[in-house]
């Protein structure tokens, strides 16, 4: 069966010598695998489309042990790997994505607001400073659409209003925000902590879920 699915690209790993293997959010079954034959051959003409950012349309052929990417329309272009900084960002954000969501659960907010993300990630509009303040943004709101409640919240107090008030937010206004907001680094770094321990604690409770 072939089926046509809006995606984001992930990352990729590679398989045998010429193959690829890839982490897609997909628009319609949340994430899934995808696998492209002879991608890495230099006669390969879907290589340079696959690339960990991109959004595309993707055909695949579906069965029951992978889905096989057939052809590729690229929506929106990104490039990640420019800026290290960007680069660091983008690859932490990816392996919340990947660790924390089950596979086809479909939250077409969170596939809605990540492409948003990646686009202000992307933008040369908005400086490192700004990006770096809307990964937070970014991190409230996908705690949110996981359904994540938090528990006491041991910061200052004006901090704890703050994360209160973005665990209520969507990503817009979250990004509007964070936008305005001058957050000391000191601060960044304790919010950051805060929603690290809160992925840490979902992904705890997943792996304990799957070994019940």
């Amino acid at each position: 069966m072939e089926i046509n699915v809006r995606v984001i690209i992930l990352s990729s790993q590679d398989y045998k010598d010429k193959d690829r293997f890839y982490y897609i959010l997909t628009l319609e079954k949340g994430l899934i695998r995808a696998f492209s034959k002879s991608v890495r051959a230099s006669s390969s003409k879907l290589s340079g489309f696959l690339l960990p950012g991109n959004e595309v349309f993707l055909m695949l052929a579906t069965n029951k042990e992978f889905n096989k990417i057939v052809q590729v329309k690229v929506i929106k272009a990104r490039n990640f790997f420019v800026d290290y900084k960007i680069f660091i960002i983008f690859n932490q954000v990816v392996k919340i994505l990947i660790n924390i969501i089950f596979p086809n659960f479909s939250e077409k907010e969170i596939y809605q607001n990540t492409s948003l993300f990646f686009n202000d990630l992307n933008s040369k509009d908005l400086n490192i400073i700004q990006k770096r303040n809307l990964k937070l943004a970014y991190y409230a709101d996908l705690l949110k659409k996981t359904g994540f409640r938090p528990q006491e919240i041991d910061l200052p107090v004006l901090l704890v209003k703050l994360l209160k008030l973005m665990l209520e937010n969507d990503y817009l206004k979250n990004r509007e925000l964070m936008l305005k907001l001058k957050l000391k680094d000191k601060d960044f770094l304790m919010i950051n902590n805060y929603f690290a321990s809160c992925f840490e604690s979902i992904l705890e409770k997943e792996v304990n879920f799957k070994y019940q």
